[in-house]
């Protein structure tokens, strides 16, 4: 990757692992739609995030650290 680019980076996490860190999703200030439940947030984002990432970290088994380290080897930083 181009050094000096701005990237889109998207951390993959997982649904359960995302609601296991937001355990209140209606006081988080997250923008949803009135009716929407956290999974269908989840699933719309996602596809957005796909779709738009440059790089894309899954994070499944991965410390804090382990994920600066991966965005570091992808972007060449």
């Amino acid at each position: 990757m181009e050094k000096g680019y701005l990237y889109r980076i998207f951390l993959d996490a997982d649904l359960a692992t995302l609601e296991s860190r937001v355990p209140d999703f209606s006081t988080r200030g997250l923008a949803k739609r009135p009716d929407q439940s956290f999974a269908e947030l989840f699933d719309e984002c996602f596809a957005l995030y796909t779709e738009h990432a440059d790089i894309t970290i899954k994070c499944a088994g991965l410390t804090q650290e382990d994920v600066c380290a991966r965005i570091i080897e992808e972007t060449g930083s």
